[in-house]
C-alpha cells in the first residue's frame, strides 16, 4: 500500500509522517496549481493511509 502511494506522489522529500509534512510546508513555494495539486496528493496520501487504503 505504501509503495502505491509514493509512487502517486511527487518526487518531493517527504516525511514519514505526512501530517509533518502538511504542517511544515511553506505555502508560496510551489507555483499556485502545483501547490494544490501538491498538497491535495499529500492530503489525500494521508487520509488513505488512516482509513486502511
Amino acid at each position: 500500500m505504501l509503495s502505491d502511494l509514493a509512487q502517486e506522489l511527487p518526487d518531493e522529500d517527504i516525511g514519514e509522517d505526512l501530517d509533518d509534512t502538511l504542517d511544515f510546508y511553506r505555502r508560496g513555494s510551489k507555483p499556485p496549481g502545483e501547490e494544490d495539486e501538491y498538497l491535495d496528493l499529500v492530503e489525500d496520501a494521508r487520509d488513505r493511509l488512516e482509513g486502511g487504503y
